[in-house]
């Protein structure tokens, strides 16, 4: 009886500290990233960024505003990036959703970025702990 008593204490014990781990500070550590982007010196608006770790479970993604200006967010409630070295990946195509009227998106805009900067991608950067800012000044030529 005694020993049924002990593993059903340790059963919950075990339980319980499984069930704390389950809120979404759950992952691995993460540094915060802000930058900003510009093209050819103006700040580049709807540029959708991927950091992507060497080593590492998942990227994070964020998007540039009017001003250029991004966060990274690794998943929709965890801002920020895996700890370590990252490809980075900016793309400025976008498609919104389609016009129902025409078929057609109803806002869009073709790749202005060569492919040095998404498809075939020199950027990196490397996370620290704590808050990281990368800008990026990318060339159209």
């Amino acid at each position: 009886m005694r020993a049924a008593k002990v593993s059903l204490g340790w059963m919950m014990a075990l339980a319980s500290v499984g069930i704390a781990g389950c809120g979404s500070e759950e992952g691995p550590d993460l540094g915060t990233v802000t930058g900003i982007v510009t093209l050819d010196g103006q700040p580049l608006d709807n540029a959708t960024i991927w950091f992507m770790p060497v080593e590492g479970n998942r990227r994070s993604i964020g998007k540039t505003d009017g001003s250029g200006q991004y966060k990274l967010f690794y998943t929709r409630d965890r801002a920020g990036a895996e700890l370590g070295a990252h490809k980075v990946s900016i793309t400025s195509e976008f498609d919104t959703p389609v016009n129902e009227a025409t078929g057609e998106p109803a806002h869009s805009r073709p790749e202005m970025l060569p492919a040095r900067y998404h498809e075939q991608t020199e950027l990196t950067a490397d996370v620290d702990k704590g808050s990281n800012t990368f800008n990026f000044d990318l060339t159209s030529k």
